[in-house]
Parts: C-alpha cells; structure tokens; sequence
C-alpha cells in the first residue's frame, strides 16, 4: 500500500462523513479513525472470547448498515435455501450517500441470516451462514 493508497483512503472517509474505516488488501491493512491513520497492533493475548460464529459464513466488508437488497428493488433479499454463485450480489452497506456492494466470497447455499435489514454492522460481522 503507497502513500497515495491511504491519503486516497482518507479522502473517501471524509467524503463519505465515517468515523473509522478499516482496510486490508495485499499490501497491508490500514485502520482510519476520526482522520488519523494507524497500523493496527498486536492482539492482545488476553482479549475476552467473541461469540462463536460459523466458519461458512459471508460478512461485512466495511461498515455501515446492511440492506438486504437495493433500495430501489422492493424484493426481500436472500432467503434460507437460496443458492448464491461465487461473487454474487448479496447485499449492501448503506453508507449514506453511497452503498457498497456485498459479495459472496464463495459459492454456496444460504443458510441463515445472521444480519437483519437495516441492521449497523462492522468490518467482518457476520451476515449470512452458508449451508
């Protein structure tokens, strides 16, 4: 990840008015708060356990409230038993101007829904259980 990459980052986060933003590809992971970047740092040893989640599972690839489906589509979104094909539209993150597309990491069959509709997530919660 350059510099231009994050100062990149940066604008984004200002355009879009969040207050954290984090970042992972290839080159690195970048964390945003508030207009300061940092690196993230060690897990701590001693952190408390999270709940448990299942191992097939889509989550969230940012945060911000997640929509079942567009909001220009009046459909209900995904259901238990439906199938999705391996980078499929699942669903969006409504950042408010924007959205960010949801995609299936993997081709699979739905499940459980573990997000609601409107519901605000972070950056890897669980949305979907893929059977």
């Amino acid at each position: 990840m350059t510099a231009d990459d994050v100062a990149w980052l940066i604008a984004q986060v200002d355009r879009l008015g969040l207050r954290e933003l984090d970042f992972e590809d290839a080159g690195g992971r970048v964390i945003l708060r508030q207009g300061v970047a940092t690196r993230p740092s060690a897990p701590e040893s001693k952190a408390a356990p999270g709940p448990v989640v299942p191992r097939n599972v889509i989550r969230s690839p940012g945060m911000g409230f997640f929509r079942a489906s567009h909001p220009g589509d009046q459909s209900p979104g995904l259901q238990p038993g439906d199938n999705v094909e391996n980078d499929a539209i699942v669903g969006y993150l409504d950042l408010s101007p924007g959205f960010e597309i949801v995609r299936a990491p993997a081709r699979g069959r739905i499940a459980r829904l573990i997000a609601q509709d409107g519901q605000l997530v972070g950056f890897g919660d669980p949305l979907y259980e893929l059977g």
